[in-house]
């Protein structure tokens, strides 16, 4: 191919790679692909001591000497891989995960309306929604006569280590027309006695606990997004919800579910910055040979990543990933060169 010379100009294109180095180490593994990348950019931050001359009283540069040139990168990247990521965020990746079966995950749910996160996404089907063992999962009453207030209401104590329930009962027309939850406990080995006092009544009502776990019913007790992996506990209606808890309420129940496969998790700021090598197999489109465009190979032996100064979660374009470091000097180097290497085809 034809030679490069000094009159060429430099557009460049190309392919960056990256391999992680132990610290102050030895390359561990192959470089590996980022993907497409929309800049990649070396400045420096040079430091320079200049002393001025004394003698033609205009007090003039008579020394202009660098003491330092630190060396800093940019990697600009609209591809957002598992790998690009888990440098970005200082992080550790699960890898392709296979997809499973949960067959009893604990998660407390809200009646405000909220919805509650499970452990994993992509349900292939309704998840099983339980109530907890050991909690108090429903309560029936009678009504009772004349009652002139609402009588308090009380449970016994959970054994140790548990935690005992609370609710309280309405009345109206001197009669109890509902009882609630507003802590269903737990530890509960048997149903605990619900004792009503005060109130006033002419026929004392009564109030029972159940702690036999409830299965609740998809689109009457509950919503779910099978792609998020989220549940909402509906709290109108006939629901489970809304027919014993208040507002605010935290419910303890267990979850069963189908999740089906995905690219896995990024968990970040799992481990400290990382260490890698940068390898730039560049094109100079500026400058067309025979077959395709002249190269520009560049090496960047030792490199500290630092982390991402932004993450464009939203946005009306491409989200840019941009991962940014210092280029470090490379004290293992063996060929005299411990910063890198940039070669001109």
């Amino acid at each position: 191919m034809p030679a490069q010379t000094d009159a060429t100009y430099y557009i460049g294109q190309g392919k960056c790679y990256f391999a992680p180095r132990q610290t102050n180490g030895p390359i561990i593994g192959g470089y590996q692909y980022f993907g497409d990348t929309q800049s990649l950019q070396v400045n420096s931050k040079q430091k320079t001591v200049d002393v001025e001359e004394n003698v033609t009283g205009y007090g003039g540069i008579a020394l202009h000497a660098p003491v330092s040139i630190p060396l800093d990168f940019k990697l600009q990247l609209p591809v957002w891989t598992m790998n690009n990521l888990t440098l970005a965020l200082f992080g550790t990746n699960s890898g392709v995960n296979a997809g499973g079966t949960v067959a009893s995950e604990a998660l407390t749910v809200y009646t405000d309306g909220g919805m509650t996160r499970l452990a994993n996404f992509g349900l292939t089907a309704a998840p099983t929604l339980n109530t907890a063992t050991g909690i108090v999962s429903g309560l029936t009453y009678t009504a009772g006569a004349g009652y002139t207030s609402a009588p308090a209401l009380t449970f016994s104590a959970a054994p140790a280590g548990g935690v005992t329930a609370t609710g309280y009962v309405t009345v109206a027309g001197g009669v109890i027309t509902g009882a609630f939850l507003t802590n269903p406990g737990r530890g509960y080995t048997v149903a605990p006695t619900a004792t009503l006092t005060g109130g006033g009544f002419t026929t004392a009502g009564t109030v029972t606990a159940s702690i036999t776990p409830k299965t609740l019913v998809a689109g009457t007790d509950f919503s779910y997004d099978a792609t998020y992996g989220q549940v909402t506990p509906i709290t109108t209606g006939s629901s489970f919800f809304s027919a014993i808890y208040p507002p605010t309420t935290p419910i303890p129940l267990t979850a069963g579910y189908t999740y089906g496969a995905n690219n896995g998790t990024v968990n970040m700021l799992t481990v400290p910055s990382p260490e890698i090598s940068l390898q730039f197999n560049g094109l100079n489109v500026a400058n067309p040979v025979a077959g395709g465009f002249a190269p520009v190979p560049v090496l960047i032996k030792r490199a500290k990543l630092d982390f991402t100064k932004m993450l464009d979660l939203i946005s009306k374009k491409e989200g840019i990933l941009e991962l940014d470091g210092a280029i470090l000097y490379d004290a293992t180097a063996t060929d005299g060169v411990p910063y890198g290497l940039f070669a001109k085809a």
